[in-house]
């Protein structure tokens, strides 16, 4: 039997080094104490930014992993781990976010959710590959 080398393309690397760039940059935003009044100025809110800082790490951790696993079925598992997260946050950034309009929100969150699917996909097909070898 051939041993098929199929490998996870490097744009689906580059896309997941920058979103794992944009979850450190929330994640240490979020860690921030000293602006906090701005936006967390109740124990109860600072609770809240905290354990958003902390799923945030988690993110940035795994995806991080994933990378450097190489395993196309870990890439799987984060692609879905990521449409969920950006699905969310455009519902959350369209309806809060105060410096663009909700269409600009729109659709640079769809841009990026194109991208994590068709990542999720392609990622998808190179662990079916693998795992029928």
């Amino acid at each position: 039997k051939i041993m098929i080398k199929s490998k996870i393309p490097i744009w689906i690397y580059l896309l997941q080094g920058l979103l794992c760039l944009i979850l450190a940059q929330q994640a240490f935003s979020y860690y921030q104490f000293n602006y906090w009044g701005e936006i967390a100025s109740t124990d109860s809110e600072k609770r809240e930014l905290l354990e958003l800082a902390g799923r945030t790490l988690a993110m940035l951790i795994v995806g991080i992993f994933v990378m450097i696993s190489r395993n196309p079925h870990y890439f799987v598992v984060l692609f879905i781990l990521n449409i969920v997260r950006e699905t969310n946050e455009t519902f959350v950034d369209t309806n809060y976010e105060t410096d663009k309009s909700p269409i600009v929100n729109i659709l640079v969150h769809l841009v990026i959710i194109s991208l994590e699917v068709w990542a999720l996909v392609k990622a998808y097909k190179v662990s079916k590959i693998q795992a029928n070898q």
